[in-house]
């Protein structure tokens, strides 16, 4: 891990804002106004293929109300959304590229992502791009659960 190399031995662990949230609502989740709606997940690199967390945020959607369509890559195998290790900043046409590719994967218009990197590079190239999606940061949906109704 990078904090280890950084910070040396440290008596606490880090998590992803996600593993905070699922651990706190798979005791209540009930808590979780089912909000119908179709949308497809993206698994973030970092989770998906680096922390292999890719079943808990799916159950989350489910738990929400959310009929989650897969991309045709997911879970471990998902391809990155061209924001990541530095892609966005140095290639930016690339990183376009490689955005519009993914959002093409998708006839639902509503794709959820776990990653703020993902959800604004996928944001933006949905803009520029004019692709009619709506791109969506996965705790936005948890809270518009826990506030419906």
């Amino acid at each position: 891990m990078f904090y280890r190399e950084v910070l040396g031995s440290v008596d606490f662990e880090v998590f992803h804002v996600l593993q905070v949230i699922y651990e706190e609502l798979k005791k209540y989740p009930s808590l979780l106004r089912k909000v119908e709606r179709k949308a497809t997940y993206h698994d973030s690199c970092r989770l998906g293929r680096g922390e292999r967390y890719t079943e808990e945020p799916r159950e989350l959607l489910k738990w929400c109300g959310v009929q989650v369509h897969e991309l045709p890559r997911s879970r471990e195998e998902a391809l990155c959304c061209g924001s990541g290790g530095g892609i966005r900043s140095a290639f930016k046409d690339l990183s376009f590229d490689i955005a519009s590719n993914l959002l093409k994967q998708t006839e639902i218009e509503e794709l959820i992502s776990p990653c703020p990197f993902c959800t604004f590079n996928l944001n933006y190239t949905n803009k520029i791009g004019q692709m009619g999606k709506k791109i969506i940061y996965i705790t936005k949906v948890i809270w518009e659960s826990l506030t419906e109704g």
